[in-house]
């Protein structure tokens, strides 16, 4: 069973397209099918079903997906001990929600490079719902992910059904962001149920239904217009009078923040707020010298953030 091979299949997999894996892997779309193809043959069922929507497992698929995870993993850690070992390049795949790799990452990648100066880091987005099967599947080791309370708990137990710790960090609470110039940018707290009619602007994930528990809150604003990242939103408050709704982190050391452009206000009568957690395996002789440090590291931005460290 050719690795390679391996590595290429657990990649249509995360990109549930052959067309975007192949992008990925720098190779040619149908050299990329015919792999698929042989490979399938070899083991006479078929792990893809094509769908208007991309490429999808079928139910042999979900259970061999796993497994050829599990010698992907071996096989890393095996090449991660030794190179550890010989103080050689060592290459890490972390998943992190956007929020938590911008904000954790950046902070935790100095230290770890400190003491790893040859080791590459690759960093993945992902939608925290998601993050246990994008493990499983994918064979990272290290994810960050935020969730509400509610969602928190379910991901824990899915995470230790499959074999990992799932360790909260970090209770991050919401808060109302406006420029200075802002009619609320003199308030030292602001209730929920008085800025129902504030022409708003926030991240789509917030208001979509079924995405998570907030959207009960969030569908009570009149006046909302949305984004799909942090970056497009801060720069539409900073420039037309619209105020925003987010996490602490999603505006942890922002430039604009720090300079007085734009007013962190606390937030009354949303109870809810984002759990922070990591998943590691529960087997910590699978983890690199390398890993251990990340861990580390993380654990320790966590707890050096103020008041809400769990």
């Amino acid at each position: 069973m050719n690795i390679k091979h391996i590595e290429y299949i657990l990649e249509v997999s995360r990109c549930q397209s052959i067309s975007q894996a192949s992008k990925n892997l720098f190779i040619n779309q149908s050299t990329l099918s015919n792999i698929l193809c042989t490979f399938e043959n070899s083991l006479g069922v078929k792990i893809f079903y094509r769908t208007n929507k991309g490429i999808r497992l079928t139910e042999a698929g979900e259970q061999i997906l796993p497994e050829l995870n599990k010698l992907l993993l071996h096989r890393n850690r095996i090449r991660d001990i030794a190179s550890v070992q010989q103080n050689k390049k060592t290459n890490l795949h972390i998943i992190a929600y956007p929020v938590g790799e911008l904000s954790a990452m950046i902070n935790v990648l100095g230290a770890v490079k400190q003491q790893f100066p040859e080791c590459q880091l690759h960093f993945y987005q992902i939608k925290p719902e998601s993050i246990v099967k994008k493990m499983l599947y994918n064979g990272n080791t290290i994810g960050l992910g935020a969730l509400s309370a509610l969602r928190y708990n379910q991901i824990r137990i899915e995470a230790e059904n499959e074999g990992f710790t799932c360790t909260p960090l970090f209770q991050d609470p919401f808060y109302l962001y406006v420029h200075k110039t802002h009619k609320l940018a003199q308030y030292k707290r602001v209730d929920f149920s008085t800025i129902l009619n504030e022409p708003m602007v926030l991240m789509q994930s917030l208001i979509l239904p079924g995405e998570n528990v907030f959207y009960s809150d969030f569908q009570k604003l009149t006046n909302v217009s949305t984004f799909d990242n942090y970056e497009s939103l801060k720069k539409t408050i900073l420039k037309f009078p619209y105020a925003t709704i987010a996490p602490g982190l999603a505006f942890y050391e922002d430039i604009y923040c720090q300079s007085g452009e734009i007013i962190q206000i606390p937030l009354a009568g949303i109870d809810e707020h984002l759990v922070n957690f990591l998943l590691t395996p529960k087997d910590p002789s699978q983890l690199s010298k390398l890993e251990q440090t990340i861990i580390l590291e993380i654990s320790h931005f966590f707890k050096s953030l103020p008041c809400q460290a769990l």
